[in-house]
């Protein structure tokens, strides 16, 4: 098997499936659910931190700041 030759995409970042495809073929799915259960909590929200931190994670971003609005017009 040639790794250039793998890719993987997240079709619905809502879904937190991500797809494995080799030469264009899906080979296999992964959920980000299990994924993130099977990690330690701590690594895990220290990694939202910095995503927190990170301002060229634009969809990041817009959506902690529309959270932070929400939760101001509370």
């Amino acid at each position: 098997m040639n790794p250039n030759e793998l890719s993987w995409n997240i079709d619905d970042p809502n879904d937190m499936l991500m797809v494995i495809k080799y030469q264009g073929n899906k080979v296999m799915t992964i959920s980000m659910h299990e994924a993130i259960e099977s990690c330690s909590r701590r690594k895990i929200l220290n990694h939202v931190k910095e995503c927190d931190r990170s301002p060229w994670l634009k969809r990041w971003t817009n959506e902690k700041h529309a959270e932070l609005i929400d939760i101001l017009k509370s």
